[in-house]
């Protein structure tokens, strides 16, 4: 007689995909309960799985050296802490658990906290018409004039008129000091000591409007409706450096300092990476069946480089410039104007126009969509960020400008215990 076939069976896992059943059958008949119970089941799935299955969190490393081993609760003495003393019904992890502080939760502004009038702002998807500075001052474009305003005191001023003929299309605080520059209809960018209000130079680099702005500690990097871009040293009146950059007028553009790489979008479709050690582009990506306007790097990671595209394309979009690949993309539904990095979160907020004129909140890498804001009455074409990361000011073609407070301010790092 033949032996018997025993299998043998992981016991573990038999428990893992019962506990993955019960979770299923749990979460299948409370799913039309209130999305602000959510929290409450998390906590009570991870109760259960405590109580079931123990604790399978990995002990710390706080002062410890080698590996972690699990030790048998009989290698210990015979201690009142030992779980077969506790006169509690629940583990001393799930008592842990129960009394977690619960985390507040995350409010998001029904509308803007303070609303400006801004007579005059271009309703001009290519230009770039705000600049929120260091010493907590927006710079705003209007028709042929850049003015001041300080977001400590209120206090506005008029830095200068350009003339008639000679509308601003750009401004960018250059990281330099109160430096400012103020890219024109004419093809000039005028460097200004805005606490002095007195200019310092102007840079000649272009034959047409100057619509975009970017600077790299000296470098000023300017492109134009005549399709190039200029490389400026901010201590000189000459550009050091032309390249073609596009087939039509650029619109956008962000440098990535640690890497020394510049990202550059145009009316061509194309977001183009450049190198600054070499004049040829390092990725050309195509995706984009639109304009390309919105730009920004991570602040987070090194090389990820968000994009969105105007009417026709409509899409956010995730690049690795170290790898060259698409990352990740979504449709919003709506022409992206503008977006910007939290400092602060992993997340990333657009400015749209045609069809919704909102601000929204994106979760990053999964582009998850985490609130839609509303009040603009036209397209949401200019975007900047506060210095602290916790505001941001949206400028449309109603001719307001809307503050936004979105963040939470940057946690401190605590210091390290070994020194």
């Amino acid at each position: 007689m033949g032996d018997r076939f025993i299998p043998i069976r992981n016991v573990s896992n038999e428990f893992d995909i019962s506990f993955e059943s019960i979770r299923k059958t749990i979460s299948e008949g409370t799913s039309l309960r209130r999305k602000s119970s959510g929290s409450v089941q998390r906590q009570f799935m991870e109760l259960l799985s405590i109580e079931l299955f123990g604790n399978k969190q990995v002990a710390s490393r706080t002062f410890r050296y080698g590996d972690l081993k699990e030790k048998s609760e009989k290698s210990y003495f015979d201690i009142p802490t030992r779980n077969s003393y506790s006169l509690s019904p629940i583990s001393p992890q799930s008592q842990d658990l129960l009394l977690r502080p619960p985390k507040p939760k995350r409010v998001f502004p029904k509308a803007p906290y303070k609303v400006l009038d801004a007579p005059y702002l271009e309703d001009d998807f290519y230009l770039n018409l705000l600049s929120w500075g260091r010493s907590n001052i927006l710079a705003v474009g209007l028709a042929s004039s850049v003015y001041l305003w300080s977001a400590n005191s209120g206090k506005v001023v008029k830095l200068h008129d350009f003339g008639e003929a000679n509308n601003v299309t750009s401004v960018l605080w250059t990281g330099i000091g109160t430096n400012i520059a103020v890219g024109t209809d004419s093809g000039f960018i005028h460097i200004w000591d805005t606490e002095c209000t007195k200019p310092i130079r102007s840079l000649r680099g272009h034959s047409k409007r100057v619509a975009a702005l970017a600077s790299n500690g000296n470098t000023l990097t300017s492109g134009g409706k005549d399709e190039m871009l200029a490389h400026h040293d901010l201590r000189q009146s000459e550009c050091y450096l032309k390249v073609k950059g596009h087939d039509q007028e650029i619109c956008g553009l962000q440098w990535e300092s640690n890497l020394g790489q510049l990202a550059s979008g145009g009316n061509d479709n194309k977001l183009v990476v450049w190198d600054y050690r070499t004049t040829r582009p390092l990725h050309t990506f195509l995706e984009h069946s639109a304009a390309v306007k919105a730009i920004g790097w991570s602040p987070h990671q090194r090389g990820i480089l968000a994009s969105g595209g105007g009417t026709v394309d409509r899409s956010l979009m995730i690049h690795n410039t170290l790898t060259g690949k698409l990352q990740n993309r979504l449709d919003t539904g709506s022409q992206v104007c503008n977006l910007a990095w939290s400092k602060t979160s992993n997340e990333i907020v657009t400015t749209h126009g045609y069809a919704k004129n909102q601000v929204s909140l994106w979760k990053y890498p999964t582009l998850s969509n985490v609130v839609n804001l509303t009040g603009h009455t036209n397209r949401v074409l200019h975007l900047s960020m506060s210095p602290d990361g916790q505001s941001i000011v949206t400028g449309a073609g109603d001719e307001t400008l809307r503050f936004w407070k979105l963040f939470n301010k940057k946690p401190k790092q605590e210091s390290s215990l070994i020194r």
